[in-house]
């Protein structure tokens, strides 16, 4: 599994769930921030300025996209083929409020052999096409 942008509000959230649900995952974040996602239970760390996650060496069957700025098309190739991409907000512009990868996303998903969805917050609980999870004392808040 991946988790983009692991060290963010919904990263950090997505690797501590990631690491109670016992999967080997990494996380890419930026440099300053690799320590932190390590202590959240990071198996593998991606530092961006450094590794492109998606340059084909890895492929992953589960990614976690929750920094905004990456096209589907790219988050694709570093997903296996049966893999699943949830992709989790974007980057805002102001005519659709940041959904465009979510918009291509959905449609697109019954024509590839890959799955792609997208994952919305609500109230204490985090829910996607794959099921839901709700905040546990298992998981922490990072500042």
């Amino acid at each position: 599994m991946l988790v983009v942008a692991g060290s963010g509000a919904m990263g950090s959230f997505a690797v501590q769930l990631a690491k109670a649900s016992g999967a080997e995952f990494t996380a890419v974040c930026s440099i300053r921030n690799v320590e932190m996602v390590r202590s959240l239970g990071a198996d593998h760390v991606v530092e961006y300025t450094r590794e492109d996650f998606a340059d084909g060496r890895v492929r992953y069957d589960r990614i976690m996209d929750v920094f905004g700025r990456n096209s589907v098309s790219r988050l694709r190739r570093a997903l296996t083929t049966p893999g699943r991409l949830v992709i989790v907000g974007g980057d805002g512009d102001r005519w659709i409020g940041g959904i465009q990868r979510q918009l291509w996303a959905t449609p697109l998903s019954p024509f590839v052999r890959q799955q792609l969805g997208t994952l919305v917050v609500k109230e204490h609980a985090i829910c996607s096409s794959y099921g839901c999870w709700s905040a546990s004392k298992r998981t922490r808040l990072v500042h």
